[in-house]
């Protein structure tokens, strides 16, 4: 899902959608990188089919870059290939950025034995990153909304606006959005590997990414090779379930942040009732009471007079503290800047700060929610639905209420013009132990990918072992910290720790 903090290696890649005849051999083309990648970086481009469902239609070129090993050593060449999740992220860093933040020392020691004996390799998904992303109108967007659903006019009314913006996706993107989802990733991969001629598939993915892995997992066994997911999401769950221990994680990290408050002279919010300013504000905003009101000049934001929605201040919220208690004066994501939006929301009485306004011109949520509505169940969530969903989800999160990234992507994807074009389907328990061990980790407190999910993909891969770290943030490997130093020993030595060890860093 959205809101993925980039990992220190961000490879620039492109998606270019032309359309020629699909060649049975997959080759990657090696070309002249774009200016700003420089060698070592390769640059490449390989035709996949637009539908792997029908291989002899038509196909399209996606990008990738590969940086060699520095001492690959006598066998043959093997690839890491790195998934930085999203879905719809985009690549913001190139190889060279890395080369250089290596050769200067910088905090990424755990790439280095990486580097060594792995090509680095990573392929941009198709319709995200900076080329060619899915394309939407912005201002139906804002008016597109996902409240807590509990009667037949907020439902309907809702529907109607998810499907009017949707159909602009549609219409606007043109037809690769019939052709969005894991699934068309995962075989767009599979090509990759077999053009490259590597006889296994290591991967490193985070976020959205363990998605990708996973499913590539159950979907091509024998060439798994080794695995690290980081930061793992489950769509392998009834939506109710998803939702509720979505919510429960959620308030874990809003109790983890409370905690730092108090414990942190910095916050905004210290020596203060966090909880109780927080559902002040979230019950002001239900009630239709809270109104974006003056200016911040911090921000540079002047209020338009509306009222500010409670869904809409709690996604603004969740995805906020993405980097946790990490410090960074430049961070407008992590806990230190939550505690100044929520008291100066508090203190002015005013919602100015979380109101409505159209997305960036570099916006990836629109690649998101059509990646992630492509992959939905095929099950229509009805009013009677939604309205258990509502009745449960605050009970088991008081302060979240169950509102978030989770519950947007419900309820938009209810009413999404496109049909599921990649439903979960159970997995092949039978193939699954077939499997090398693959490593799970989750932070446990972690706004996005929350724990629950990964503690639910152990049934799935019953190879698979878990890490955790004891810290706030999502996803750990790009932290470099002892949870990394673990990552990297099971990628570059196969060494594998006790199954449920919690590192803190």
């Amino acid at each position: 899902m959205a809101g993925i903090r980039p990992i220190p290696l961000r490879i620039a890649l492109a998606l270019s959608f032309s359309i020629t005849a699909w060649a049975h051999n997959p080759t990657v083309e090696w070309i002249k990188c774009p200016v700003g990648v420089t060698s070592p970086v390769e640059c490449g481009q390989i035709q996949v089919p637009l539908d792997h469902a029908t291989p002899d239609g038509e196909t399209i070129t996606l990008s990738l870059t590969r940086l060699q090993a520095t001492n690959p050593g006598c066998g043959p060449r093997q690839g890491l290939y790195i998934e930085n999740g999203g879905p719809g992220e985009p690549n913001v860093q190139t190889p060279s950025q890395l080369a250089n933040e290596l050769s200067t020392g910088g905090n990424l020691r755990h790439w280095l034995p990486l580097v060594q004996n792995f090509d680095i390799i990573s392929v941009d998904m198709r319709k995200t990153g900076k080329s060619n992303p899915v394309q939407c109108n912005k201002d139906l967007y804002i008016k597109v909304q996902w409240p807590m659903i509990k009667d037949h006019q907020t439902y309907d009314e809702t529907m109607a606006r998810a499907k009017e913006w949707g159909e602009t996706c549609v219409n606007m993107t043109g037809p690769l959005i019939n052709h969005l989802g894991t699934d068309q990733a995962i075989h767009d991969y599979e090509l990759v590997r077999q053009a490259l001629e590597h006889d296994k598939f290591n991967y490193l993915g985070l976020s959205y990414g363990t998605q990708i892995g996973s499913e590539y997992s159950d979907m091509y066994p024998d060439h798994v090779g080794r695995m690290v997911l980081d930061g793992v999401t489950n769509r392998h769950m009834h939506e109710e379930d998803r939702m509720t221990t979505f919510a429960a994680g959620l308030d874990t990290v809003l109790a983890d942040f409370f905690r730092w408050c108090n414990a942190t002279t910095t916050s905004a919010l210290y020596g203060r009732d966090q909880a109780a300013i927080l559902d002040w504000i979230i019950d002001t905003a239900a009630k239709g009471q809270l109104f974006s009101t003056g200016c911040n000049d911090l921000l540079g934001v002047c209020s338009d007079g509306s009222a500010v929605p409670d869904w809409l201040i709690m996604l603004a919220i969740e995805t906020s503290l993405h980097d946790g208690a990490h410090v960074d004066p430049t961070s407008k994501t992590n806990y230190q800047a939550v505690s100044y939006a929520l008291n100066y929301t508090y203190s002015e009485r005013s919602g100015v700060i979380f109101q409505n306004k159209p997305p960036p011109a570099n916006t990836t949520v629109f690649s998101e929610l059509a990646i992630t509505c492509s992959d939905r169940s095929d099950r229509v969530l009805s009013v009677e639905d939604f309205r258990n969903i509502w009745t449960v989800a605050p009970l088991i999160a008081p302060h979240s209420r169950g509102m978030g990234i989770v519950s947007q992507a419900l309820t938009v994807c209810t009413g999404w013009p496109v049909k599921p074009l990649n439903p979960p389907r159970d997995f092949n328990l039978t193939r699954q132990r077939s499997l090398p061990p693959v490593m799970l980790v989750n932070s446990f407190y972690d706004e996005a990918t929350v724990s629950p999910w990964g503690l639910g993909m152990r049934a799935n891969m019953p190879t698979a072992f878990s890490i955790y770290r004891n810290g706030s943030g999502h996803t750990s490997f790009s932290l470099q910290g002892d949870t990394a130093g673990a990552i990297t020993a099971f990628l570059a030595n196969g060494s594998i720790p006790k199954d449920g060890t919690i590192y803190q860093s």
